[in-house]
């Protein structure tokens, strides 16, 4: 360790504690949907009855790794929903440090910052503490996965199983994680060296895994007879796929259809056990895709879209002042027919952040892949040194394709945003120093340039203030 390095974590922590602060102390409410209100009851059940259920009944229709947050905090006497809100602040905070470490450790320095500085104050980041959600639980809790593999050196049988642990953990949380452990375990054991050590690390990761996910869906074996995870997936499939590929042949509305959808399901729970409620829905769901399968591909395309340009900033604009028109379609209409000059400057104001937002997160996407192609091309020398990457790869693109759906919204950016943003820090980096020489030229860079020369009046390539460690990792 650093002989400065406990105060350059703190700092790290306190910048980004601080937007957070800011923004729950300062932000009119607290966001409470239904999905928080289940959590929130889930929760008070664990506190009052010591039980893990709804309405006297054990609950498998949301898992307990957010309500298990939500008990523990409360337990610490953070009320809700503020006292909620401060807490994610508080382990989002602890993420962006996580991030930074990884960074360093990873890619150096310059990296380590840019990663902090596009954390802190990104929109995604600071809407998804305000929100009594699980976002910026499972965000943290993939973060470790991935600062535990940097930091992990050559333990790498210890590693394996701690991540596998860590994923099983993830799935408790968000069950979009589903036995990610699994193709987990197969970049552990790609990454290894030796027959034996990829062995042990393959089945270790697998176990950790299988002790939590498995662990969970036994429970479900003894209350139901059955081994499974969630009813989740049998709703989504018929409330969100099967009513938005009717709607989007026949042109009925899409809202509508699933509104409808959701009364038939709780109207279902009142009489049906999960197994049942699981089997009818998932039955229900396939009979309508098979009349609509045409519709899947346009459906998933746009789900993948919304995935991108769902903005967060209009988001947390939007609970500040209502009253402006943030809606897209508002905005390209207040710009082209104002009826005032006043509504046009906030019009075409709130109109350049929606595209600057839209415009970055555009360029971390395809610096992300730029990152990942990099560490592909450098195996196998640098396979197994660099790991963490490919670990943050695989969870990225695989919760990248899954979250495409029909319901896809900024919330579920915001469970990879943090693993994004490390794999994009370094070519951020590289492309700053690229144009900087033109910056120079140009008469922008002055002589500033110079810090960035050795003694010898060679480019070191990075400032002396950031030194490239962990090499060997």
């Amino acid at each position: 360790m650093k002989r400065n390095e406990p105060a350059r974590l703190a700092l790290v922590f306190l910048i980004a504690f601080g937007f957070r602060a800011v923004m729950v102390g300062t932000i009119p409410e607290i966001r409470i949907s239904s999905d928080s209100e289940d959590y929130l009851a889930l929760a008070e059940s664990l506190r009052t009855e010591g039980a893990f259920a709804r309405d006297g009944r054990p609950e498998t229709y949301r898992t307990p790794g957010y309500p298990c947050f939500l008990f523990l905090a409360r337990f610490l006497g953070m009320e809700p929903p503020r006292g909620i809100a401060l807490s994610q602040a508080v382990l989002s905070a602890l993420g962006v440090m996580l991030t930074f470490t990884a960074a360093e450790r990873l890619f150096g320095g310059p990296a380590a910052w840019t990663a902090v500085l596009l954390l802190s104050a990104h929109p995604t980041e600071l809407f998804s503490v305000t929100s009594l959600l699980t976002e910026s639980l499972f965000a943290f809790v993939l973060t470790v996965i991935v600062w535990s593999v940097a930091a992990g050196g050559n333990q790498r049988t210890i590693t394996a199983f701690s991540c596998g642990c860590l994923a099983g953990v993830a799935c408790l949380i968000r069950p979009v994680a589903a036995w990610l452990f699994a193709p987990m375990a197969v970049v552990f054991v790609l990454g290894a060296k030796g027959f034996r050590e990829r062995l042990a690390v393959g089945i270790l990761c697998l176990a950790g895994g299988i002790l939590f996910q498995g662990g969970w869906m036994w429970r479900n074996h003894e209350r139901y007879g059955s081994f499974y995870l969630t009813e989740i997936p049998a709703a989504a499939l018929y409330v969100y796929w099967a009513q938005s590929a009717q709607a989007w042949n026949t042109g009925e509305s899409e809202e509508a259809l699933q509104q409808q959808a959701w009364n038939e399901w709780d109207e279902a729970r009142g009489r049906l056990d999960p197994l049942a409620m699981n089997h009818e829905f998932t039955q229900r769901a396939r009979r309508m895709l098979e009349e609509h399968y045409t519709a899947l591909g346009p459906v998933w395309a746009r789900g993948m879209i919304r995935q991108v340009v769902d903005s967060s900033a209009m988001k947390l604009i939007e609970r500040y002042r209502p009253d402006w028109p943030l809606e897209a379609g508002q905005q390209r209409k207040a710009i082209r027919d104002p009826e005032s000059f006043s509504q046009f400057v906030l019009a075409l104001g709130l109109g350049t952040i929606r595209a600057l937002e839209l415009a970055l997160t555009l360029v971390l996407y395809l610096t992300g892949l730029v990152s990942l192609w990099r560490w592909w091309k450098k195996r196998p020398e640098r396979f197994t040194r660099n790991l963490a990457v490919g670990i943050a790869g695989l969870l990225v693109a695989a919760l990248v394709l899954v979250s495409a759906t029909p319901a896809a919204n900024e919330r579920f950016r915001a469970q990879y945003l943090p693993l994004l943003v490390l794999l994009a820090s370094p070519v951020l980096v590289d492309w700053a120093r690229s144009v900087a020489p033109w910056f120079h030229r140009s008469g922008f860079g002055g002589s500033r340039v110079q810090l960035w020369q050795t003694e010898e009046g060679k480019p070191s390539g990075e400032p002396p203030l950031f030194h490239r460690h962990g090499e060997s990792n």
